[in-house]
C-alpha cells in the first residue's frame, strides 16, 4: 500500500455484463469509505444484460468532488475484458497501471457490425476521411470513429491493423471515395486483437501492463463468480492502491455471500500472490494469441 494519501486517485473498472464489474467497484469504494476518504462513483452499465459494454469511475481521496474521471488522469485501468482496456485508453497517461484479465468476451453488438479498415501502406495520414465523417457524426450522433495514440506512426492509426475502432460501419466514407489514394475499405467480419497486440498498443501510452487469467484463477479459487475478487486482490498486490489492505480484505469478506466466503478468500489471495510473483512472459506463454474470429 501507498502511504501517502491521495487527494485524489482515480479508478476505473471496466468489462462487460455479467463478469462483476460493478460488484467490484462496489467493494473498493467501500473499502475507500473505511479507510476514510472521500468517495465518489459513477457507472454505465445499459448494455450490461446484453453482454455490453459495462464501466463504473470511482473516485476517492482528500478532495475529491465530481464522480467523472478526466480523460488522461486515471490511475489504474481494472480491465475484466482484453479489449475494454482498449476501449478506455483515452483515460489513461503516462503514469496508469493497466490490470488486465486476458479473458475475451465478444459484445454481440461486435458479432453483427462492420468496420471501416485503413491500408497502412496506402494511407498517409491527410484526414479527409475525419473531416468527412466528423460533420456526419455531428448530425446522425454517430460517434466519431478514430482514436489518436500519442507518438503514433500516422495520425488515424489506433493499433489495430488499420481497423477503426469506433467505426459504425455506415459506409459512407467508401460510398463517397472521400479518400484519394483508395486506402479504406470495408470489412465485413468483425476483427478482435490478440493479446500482444493489446499490450503493444497500451504500452504506447503506458508501460505499466499487467496481465493476469482472472476467470482461470476463479475456477482454481472453486468459484467462477470469484474473478472480481481476483482482480481486486492483484490490484491490492501490486501495492499501488492506497487503501489499506485489511480494510480492503476485511470489506471484501463482509460484502461476499457466506457460503462464498472461503472461496473469496483464496480468490484474493490467489490474485495477490500473482501481482508478488508477477511473470508477463510466463503469462502470454500460456495465453491463446489468436484473436481474429469469424462469424458463424
Amino acid at each position: 500500500m501507498n502511504e501517502d494519501r491521495p487527494d485524489i486517485y482515480n479508478l476505473l473498472c471496466v468489462g462487460v455484463g455479467g463478469q462483476g464489474v460493478i460488484s467490484a467497484s462496489n467493494i473498493l469504494a467501500w473499502a475507500a469509505l473505511a479507510d476514510n476518504y472521500n468517495v465518489r462513483t459513477a457507472e454505465t452499465h445499459g448494455m450490461a444484460q446484453r453482454g455490453g459494454s459495462v464501466s463504473s469511475f470511482l473516485r476517492f481521496g482528500e478532495k475529491v468532488q465530481g464522480p467523472l474521471i478526466p480523460k488522461g488522469s486515471v490511475s489504474v485501468i481494472l480491465s475484466f475484458e482484453l479489449v475494454e482496456a482498449l476501449r478506455n485508453v483515452s483515460f489513461a497517461n503516462k503514469e496508469t497501471r493497466f490490470v488486465i484479465s486476458t479473458n475475451t468476451q465478444i459484445s454481440p453488438t461486435v458479432l453483427i457490425s462492420k468496420t471501416v479498415k485503413v491500408d497502412l501502406a496506402k494511407c498517409i495520414g491527410c484526414g479527409n476521411c475525419i473531416e468527412y465523417c466528423y460533420p456526419h457524426y455531428l448530425k446522425t450522433s454517430i460517434r466519431p470513429p478514430f482514436t489518436y495514440i500519442p507518438d503514433s506512426p500516422i495520425s488515424i492509426w489506433n493499433g489495430s491493423r488499420g481497423n477503426i475502432k469506433l467505426c459504425t460501419g455506415c459506409g459512407q466514407c467508401i460510398e463517397n471515395k472521400v479518400c484519394p489514394f483508395d486506402a479504406m475499405s470495408i470489412e465485413e467480419e468483425y476483427y478482435y486483437p490478440t493479446i500482444l497486440e493489446t499490450i503493444e498498443t497500451i504500452k504506447r501510452i503506458s508501460p505499466y501492463v499487467y496481465l493476469l487469467d482472472a476467470p482461470r484463477m476463479a475456477i482454481t479459487a472453486g468459484n467462477i463468480r470469484t474473478q472480481n475478487t481476483v482482480m481486486i486482490g492483484f490490484l491490492s498486490g501490486l501495492g499501488v492502491l492506497p487503501i489499506d489492505e485489511e480494510i480492503l480484505h476485511h470489506t471484501l469478506l463482509e460484502r461476499v455471500p457466506a457460503k462464498a466466503m472461503e472461496s473469496n478468500k483464496k480468490a484474493f489471495e490467489m490474485g495477490m500472490d500473482a501481482a508478488q510473483n508477477y511473470d508477463e512472459n510466463a503469462i502470454l506463454k500460456n495465453c491463446c494469441s489468436k484473436s481474429k474470429h469469424n462469424r458463424s
